[in-house]
């Protein structure tokens, strides 16, 4: 994911890829207009989440799934929720994604919902910048006018 810059942004701003509709905020300078428009959950697509917490992997689960589960699997899944108890894990990191979906066979709901889970809507600051990227009034301003 690129790094949010003043030129980026800027970039951002006067291209209008996706459509947004920043022309006419920026003509009558309404940067906070514009800052809501970057950071609307709806307008960015769908993104990688980088952190799931361990309620939300275990609400993906299928309980007749995890009693069908080896030890060694169960174990794995355990050890994966553990990790996960302190703040989530990385599931963008792809050792862990990999570790996750191993658990659970091809085609089990619960690895369809640990798939889904991994994604969510993301904002247009996030689609460009990263999973919890936003963008200020003040960031719209500096680079609109520095």
């Amino acid at each position: 994911m690129a790094i949010m810059t003043k030129a980026a942004l800027l970039s951002e701003l006067q291209t209008d890829s996706q459509a947004l509709g920043y022309a006419a905020l920026v003509a009558a300078n309404n940067d906070a207009a514009l800052a809501v428009l970057l950071n609307d959950k709806t307008k960015g697509g769908t993104i990688s989440r980088t952190i799931v917490t361990a309620t939300e992997l275990q609400s993906c689960v299928v309980g007749s799934e995890y009693l069908s589960l080896t030890a060694d699997q169960k174990s794995l899944w355990q050890s994966i929720l553990l990790a996960a108890a302190d703040g989530g894990v990385r599931m963008s990191n792809t050792n862990i994604r990999a570790q996750a979906l191993a658990v659970w066979a091809g085609g089990t709901t619960t690895r369809t919902n640990l798939g889904n889970a991994q994604d969510r809507a993301g904002s247009r600051a996030e689609a460009l910048w990263g999973d919890g990227a936003s963008v200020s009034v003040g960031d719209i301003s500096n680079a609109l006018r520095n």
